[in-house]
């Protein structure tokens, strides 16, 4: 097999304005405030870590990533992730395809590939030799990220 290398993102970016900042920001406080009224401090506590975190990462811009599929496996950057890894793939089709690989790992199931459309048949062909491609639905917590903006 031969080396299939690309430069993508490492995840799309959604701009958000003031009123997006604003809107979580009632809705953290409306459920911290609910959730005190409730004695649920730990809660009220996890509220606050979530907010923040989402705050910090809303505006965390796309970096430059070295995609590359060799014989040993898929390489992200430094990191290879070996064949044996993967169950299975599928590609979203639209103007910015996503290669979607369904993973053994519990901590991230799902790998998420961007890749320039000039590429897809190249990918395909390239990982149909080596894992089965089985259609599917991105998961729904991935639908609702994407839907908030991140």
């Amino acid at each position: 097999m031969n080396t299939i290398s690309w430069e993508g993102i490492s995840h799309n970016y959604k701009s958000k304005n003031t009123n997006w900042f604003l809107s979580v920001s009632i809705i953290s406080i409306t459920t911290v405030i609910v959730s005190l009224l409730f004695k649920n401090w730990f809660f009220a506590i996890l509220i606050v870590i979530v907010t923040m975190t989402a705050m910090l990462l809303a505006n965390r811009k796309p970096q430059k990533v070295l995609y590359s599929i060799t014989k040993s496996g898929i390489q992200i950057n430094d990191i290879l992730f070996e064949w044996d890894k993967f169950k299975s793939f599928w590609i979203k089709d639209g103007s910015n395809p996503l290669l979607m690989i369904v993973t053994t790992k519990i901590t991230n199931p799902v790998l998420y590939i961007h890749f320039p459309k000039y590429k897809e048949t190249e990918i395909k062909n390239a990982l149909l030799s080596k894992i089965k491609e089985v259609e599917f639905e991105e998961p729904m917590l991935d639908k609702i990220v994407d839907i908030l903006g991140f």
